[in-house]
C-alpha cells in the first residue's frame, strides 16, 4: 500500500501493516513481517546527496552482511546494509537488532529505514520495501 510521507516522499508499506507515529516523529508499522520504522529529514540549502552519503557510510554500524548501493529511478542515491542478530541474548539495544537499515538521499532530504524481521528469508522483501522509497517534487 502506497503511503504519503512529508516532504513529498512516498513508500510502498506492507498491506497488512497498522503504523504510528513514535514520539519523534518517526512512523512506526507493524506487520506480518516485522517492524518498519520511517523516518524523513529535511536538507539544509547547498545539501548534496553524495557527500551526504559518505558522510553516512563513515558512522559507526555493526558489521553488515550485505551492502547496497543503488541510484533511484526519481535521481536519489540509496544505500542499505544488512545486519545479523547479535549472538548474544542479552543485547536489547534496538540499534543492533536484525534486519535492514537503508537510506534514500535526495536534494531536498533523505529517508532513513529499518526494517527489523525475524526470518533472515524475508530479507528480499525488507530490500524491496526500501526500494519503493520516492521522491516527487510538490506539485
Amino acid at each position: 500500500m502506497l503511503h504519503p510521507l512529508a516532504g513529498s516522499w512516498s513508500i510502498d508499506l506492507p498491506d497488512d501493516g497498522v503504523g504510528e507515529p513514535d514520539d519523534e516523529g518517526n512512523l512506526v508499522v507493524s506487520c506480518a513481517l516485522g517492524t518498519v520504522v520511517v523516518a524523513v529529514f529535511d536538507a539544509d540549502e547547498g545539501f548534496e546527496p553524495e557527500p551526504a552519503l559518505t558522510e553516512l557510510k563513515a558512522a559507526d554500524r555493526p558489521a553488515p552482511r550485505a551492502e547496497f548501493d543503488e541510484y533511484g529511478p526519481d535521481g536519489t542515491v540509496r544505500w542499505a546494509f544488512l545486519v545479523d542478530a547479535p549472538e548474544d541474548d542479552d543485547d536489547d539495544d534496538p540499534d543492533h537488532a536484525a534486519g535492514l537499515y537503508a537510506y534514500v538521499i535526495g536534494d531536498a532530504g533523505w529517508v532513513q529505514v529499518a526494517v527489523l524481521y525475524a526470518d533472515p528469508h524475508d530479507h528480499d522483501q525488507a530490500l524491496a520495501i526500501w526500494r519503493s522509497v520516492r521522491h516527487a517534487e510538490a506539485a
